[in-house]
C-alpha cells in the first residue's frame, strides 16, 4: 500500500502539474506569515484591529515579561474559535450565508481572543501558530466570499474556472490541523491529496486550453495558492512514506 501511494505521489510531484519551488514553511500556507497574512486579492478583508497585531514571536523581550504575573492559558479559546471556522470548512460546499451571517460574532471573538493573547505573554509557540492560523482563516474565507459573489452577480468570464479554483482552496484549508499544518489524521487524507492534485492538474489544462477572454490574473493567482500547497502537502507525504519504509517495525 505504502509503495502504491508512493508511486503516485512521485508521478504528481515530477508530472509537471505542481510547478512551485517549496521552501521548508512551517505550514503549508505560502501566505501566513508570523504578523498579518499578505492580500491574496483585491477584494473587501476583515479589517483587524491594531490589537491584533502581535509582535512578532522571536522579537518578544523574554526576560522583561518572564517575572510577569503568567495569566490563564488561552489555548481553549483558540481552539473553540477553529473549530466554529472548520464548521464553514468542508469538503462538500462553503456554507456561504452560513459564515456571513455570523461574521461579526465572529471577528468580536477574535478580537477579544486578541486582546487576551496581549495580556498572557509570554505566550507559547503552539498557541501562537494557532493564533496567526485563525486570523489566516478568516481573512481567506472572506475574500473567497467576495470574490465568489462578484463573479456570480457579474456573470464574468471565467466564473466556472475561478469558482472551482478558489473551491479547491476552500477544501484544501479542512486538510491541515490547528495550527495550518498537514493533518494526516483527517479522514481520507492521502485519497483527496491525490485527488485533489489531479482535479488542479484538469483545471490547468481547462485553463490552457481555454481563450484568451476568460484567462483570468485571478485564476492564476488562486492556482499558484493551491499548487503551492498541495505540493507541501505532498512532500509531506513522501516523507511520511519514506519514514514508514525505513521504520524496520513497520508502524
Amino acid at each position: 500500500m505504502l509503495w502504491a501511494i508512493y508511486c503516485v505521489l512521485l508521478i504528481l510531484a515530477s508530472s509537471n502539474v505542481l510547478a512551485f519551488t517549496i521552501k521548508n514553511n512551517a505550514t503549508v500556507f505560502p501566505e501566513q506569515i508570523q504578523t498579518s497574512p499578505a492580500p491574496l486579492v483585491s477584494v473587501e478583508r476583515i479589517n483587524l484591529d491594531p490589537i491584533l497585531e502581535l509582535p512578532v514571536w522571536h522579537k518578544i523581550n523574554w526576560q522583561k515579561r518572564i517575572f510577569e504575573p503568567q495569566l490563564p492559558d488561552i489555548n481553549k479559546s483558540l481552539k473553540r474559535h477553529v473549530e466554529r471556522l472548520r464548521e464553514y470548512v468542508k469538503e462538500a460546499s462553503f456554507d456561504v450565508t452560513s459564515y456571513e451571517s455570523k461574521k461579526d460574532v465572529l471577528r468580536k471573538q477574535i478580537i477579544e481572543i486578541g486582546s487576551l493573547a496581549l495580556e498572557t505573554y509570554p505566550i507559547s509557540m503552539p498557541n501562537w501558530e494557532m493564533y496567526n492560523f485563525i486570523k489566516y482563516l478568516h481573512s481567506f474565507l472572506s475574500d473567497s466570499i467576495a470574490l465568489l459573489k462578484d463573479y456570480n452577480a457579474n456573470g464574468r468570464p471565467g466564473c466556472h474556472l475561478t469558482y472551482s479554483v478558489i473551491d479547491l482552496n476552500l477544501k484544501l484549508l479542512a486538510l491541515c490541523d490547528d495550527f495550518g499544518k498537514p493533518d494526516r489524521l483527517a479522514a481520507g487524507y492521502v485519497d483527496k491529496v491525490i485527488r485533489y492534485a489531479l482535479y488542479l492538474r484538469f483545471l490547468k489544462q481547462e485553463y490552457a486550453s481555454a481563450s484568451l477572454e476568460l484567462r483570468l490574473q485571478i485564476f492564476e493567482q488562486h492556482f499558484a495558492r493551491a499548487d503551492t500547497v498541495l505540493m507541501n502537502l505532498i512532500r509531506d507525504l513522501f516523507k511520511a512514506s519514506d519514514d514508514a519504509l525505513q521504520d524496520p517495525t513497520g508502524r
